[in-house]
C-alpha cells in the first residue's frame, strides 16, 4: 500500500487562530484541511507558524534568541502534530515539510512568503525530527484542549504585531486601497499585467489580491525537495 502522508505546511499565527479558517498563499493554500479544524478525521495537513502575521513577517531572532512567544507558538503547534500521530497511531507513515533548494544539505526549511533566517528555520526543522521517536514512546503531556487553551494568548499578542505592523503601514486606510478582491482567482499572467500578488482567500470565498507597488514582496520562492520522516523510526525516504 501507499504510505499515508502528513504534510506540515508553513502558517501565520494570526490566519491559524481565526475561528473559521480561510486558504492561504503558499503551502498555506490548504490551512482549512489542517487537523486543527478536522480533529475528528485522520490527519493529513498541519500547520507550524514562522510568523505572527502577513503584515508583521517571519518571527525576529536577535542575538541569536527567538523573539518572546514564537518559540512557544512552535511548540505548541508541533505539540499538536504529536498528539495527532497518537491519536490517530495507524493513520500516518510519513510526516512531510518542504525544504530550501538554496541548502546544500536540503534539510532546512523553505518559505515562499516570508524571509526566515537560517537559526528559525533551523528552530523548526529540528523540533520536526524530534517527533518521530517521541511519537514511538508516546512522549506528550499535551491534550488537543490544551494546546488550543495555551495558544489563545500568543493570538493575542500575535494581534498586538499585527496592529503594529498596519500602523507602520498606513492601518486600516491602506486596508481599503492597498488590497483587491475578485471573485474568481485570476490567471497568473493576468495578475501580473495588473501588477497584483495573491494573498490568499477570505472568509466570504473572496479572493485576495495585493497591489505589487505597494506590497512587502515576499523573497523569492526556493522549493526543494519535499523533506521526509517515517513514524515510529526516523528515516528520511528522499
Amino acid at each position: 500500500p501507499l504510505p499515508r502522508w502528513l504534510f506540515v505546511f508553513n502558517d501565520n499565527v494570526v490566519d491559524a487562530g481565526e475561528c473559521v479558517p480561510h486558504d492561504g498563499a503558499g503551502s498555506a493554500a490548504v490551512r482549512t484541511k489542517a487537523f486543527k479544524y478536522n480533529e475528528t478525521s485522520p490527519p493529513r495537513v498541519i500547520g507550524v507558524p514562522t510568523g505572527w502575521c502577513p503584515s508583521a513577517g517571519g518571527f525576529k531572532v536577535v542575538d541569536g534568541q527567538l523573539e518572546p512567544f514564537a518559540s512557544r507558538a512552535i511548540t505548541l503547534a508541533v505539540e499538536r502534530l504529536v498528539v495527532a500521530c497518537l491519536q490517530f497511531p495507524d493513520s500516518v507513515d510519513v510526516i512531510a515539510y518542504s525544504s530550501d533548494q538554496r541548502d546544500p544539505t536540503n534539510e532546512r526549511l523553505g518559505s515562499s512568503i516570508f524571509n526566515l533566517v537560517p537559526s528559525l528555520c533551523d528552530f523548526i526543522v529540528t523540533r520536526l525530527r524530534s517527533v518521530p521517536s517521541r511519537v514511538s514512546s508516546n512522549d506528550t503531556k499535551f491534550t488537543l484542549a490544551r494546546i488550543a487553551e495555551l495558544e489563545q494568548p500568543i493570538l493575542a499578542v500575535a494581534k498586538l504585531h499585527q496592529e503594529l505592523a498596519l500602523s507602520r503601514t498606513g492601518g486600516s486606510k491602506r486596508a481599503l486601497d492597498h488590497f483587491v478582491h475578485t471573485d474568481m482567482k485570476l490567471q497568473a499572467s493576468v495578475a501580473e499585467t495588473r501588477d497584483l500578488f495573491f494573498v490568499g482567500v477570505t472568509r466570504s470565498g473572496k479572493f485576495l489580491y495585493e497591489r505589487q507597488a505597494e506590497a512587502v514582496r515576499p523573497s523569492p520562492f526556493h522549493g526543494g525537495p519535499m523533506k521526509q520522516m517515517s513514524i515510529g523510526a526516523f528515516a528520511r525516504r528522499f
